[in-house]
């Protein structure tokens, strides 16, 4: 297809999501008015940088974030660098000022129609160690400012559009996605938003980028095992883009393939979603005729999202491993998070399971094995111990065939599944709901996402 074809979708896209040229003023003006008061009040030693999409031009219309890096000499203590910012913060800008941590401490705050960030972080250079995870902002900053041209930089904020409509932009846990760093290195190393999606669109997984060329291909697949990998150009032994699942990554390919087959400025709009009833939700549950279990309970105060997600991913895969082994097969399961509820939902082909069940046991030459595993169930075989090709079966009557009942004595029980530590109080003090009480019990939105699930680029 002619490229010109695609550069009048991106032109029209871009008139969209662009910032406009007194959104753009007003952020340089305030982040500069902003910078000034803080480093006056730091004291020696220190430098204050404006980083991030809105400083380097690739930031989307109404992205209102300012984010501020107090570097620091290297040889001071983080203890230290986060009490000088506090109080240099404190005595200069006026605003309800919040303490927040994630892997690193920083401060933040709603001034002026802004979200403003200011971050402490260490003085360091190129692919030297660092001694907080943020010392590399200030370095991304000087990189990529220098190395994007402007027809780029528009081409980084359609990218970013695309991949927010199609739910992979972030490299926050609970996306796995592509973070703002790494579309800018992307759209850097394939020179242009369609020459990225022509190659992305023939990528299968591993995908080395090295925009550097800091290391052989050989060297980079054995010492990561990630999709994509995408090796920071001033940090060679970082991979950027360890935070794209596979499930990204492969969206991201069908995402490129899509759009090349049929263009369209659909592509990056925000699709419509219409709210379901609950007429409409229960509609969908019986078309499924399956049984949804749910494992509800309270959000645990002041667990950040990066802690939080990991630990209920874990809890709900234990989960799913343990309904497997005991012989209940899941369709589908998938965490969710609310303001104050979080979500653990399991889909079955339905409620029980047959009372007759067949236990493969151990191989039978493993003869020690082979004799614990018969005497064990001498008394409840109903047909066996028999050989089946190199493994020794019987098969049982169950006791219990109910999935509620089982996984209501999984979570009960701490030896059974591997619960996430932040939330184990609340886990058991969790409400199983069924189908029905799932939607009798608030969780519309939760169902609506799991019911309707389907790629915006396929709708």
């Amino acid at each position: 297809m002619d490229d010109g074809v695609y550069e009048k979708i991106f032109i029209h896209a871009a008139a969209q999501i662009s910032p406009t040229r007194a959104e753009a003023e007003e952020e340089k003006e305030f982040a500069a008015k902003i910078a000034g008061k803080i480093i006056a009040q730091v004291g020696k030693g220190a430098d204050i940088f404006w980083v991030g999409s809105a400083a380097r031009d690739t930031g989307l219309r109404n992205d209102r974030d300012i984010d501020l890096f107090v570097s620091y000499p290297r040889e001071l203590d983080e203890e230290l660098i986060v009490k000088r910012t506090i109080d240099a913060v404190k005595r200069s800008v006026a605003g309800k000022w919040e303490m927040h941590y994630a892997q690193h401490p920083y401060l933040q705050a709603q001034i002026g129609g802004f979200k403003v960030e200011v971050i402490p972080c260490f003085k360091t250079a190129p692919h030297q160690d660092i001694k907080s995870a943020v010392d590399r902002s200030p370095l991304h900053m000087d990189y990529l400012q220098k190395r994007l041209n402007a027809h780029q930089k528009r081409d980084v904020r359609l990218l970013k559009k695309l991949l927010k409509v199609s739910g992979v932009y972030g490299a926050e846990v609970n996306v796995g996605g592509f973070s703002g760093i790494v579309c800018e290195y992307l759209i850097l190393n394939y020179r242009s938003l369609l020459g990225l999606l022509v190659a992305a669109s023939s990528w299968k997984p591993q995908v080395i980028v090295d925009v550097e060329a800091h290391h052989t291909g050989d060297d980079l697949a054995k010492e990561f095992s990630s999709p994509l990998i995408l090796v920071d150009a001033i940090d060679k032994r970082r991979n950027a883009a360890a935070s794209v699942s596979l499930t990204s990554f492969c969206k991201f390919i069908a995402l490129a393939k899509s759009f090349l087959e049929n263009p369209s400025k659909k592509f990056f709009e925000n699709p419509r979603e219409e709210k379901l009833d609950k007429h409409a939700l229960q509609k969908k549950l019986s078309q499924r005729d399956t049984f949804l279990l749910g494992i509800s309970f309270a959000k645990p105060k002041d667990v950040v999202s990066d802690i939080l997600v990991p630990q209920l991913r874990k809890t709900l895969h234990s989960i799913k491993a343990n309904c497997r082994m005991l012989g209940y097969p899941i369709i589908d399961c998938q965490e969710f998070v609310g303001e104050n509820s979080c979500l653990l939902m399991f889909e079955f082909h339905s409620k029980h399971k047959h009372l007759m069940q067949k236990i493969v046991g151990p191989p039978a030459w493993q003869w020690t094995s082979v004799k614990k595993f018969v005497a064990a169930h001498k008394s409840d075989a109903i047909r066996g111990p028999y050989v089946a090709e190199d493994r020794v079966v019987v098969e049982t009557i169950c006791s219990n065939s109910d999935v509620s009942q089982a996984i209501a004595e999984m979570i009960g029980s701490k030896n059974s599944v591997s619960v996430g530590s932040r939330f184990e109080k609340e886990l058991s003090k969790a409400k199983l709901l069924e189908n029905q009480q799932l939607l009798d019990g608030g969780n519309n939105a939760f169902l609506q996402n799991y019911l309707t699930r389907k790629e915006s680029f396929w709708k």
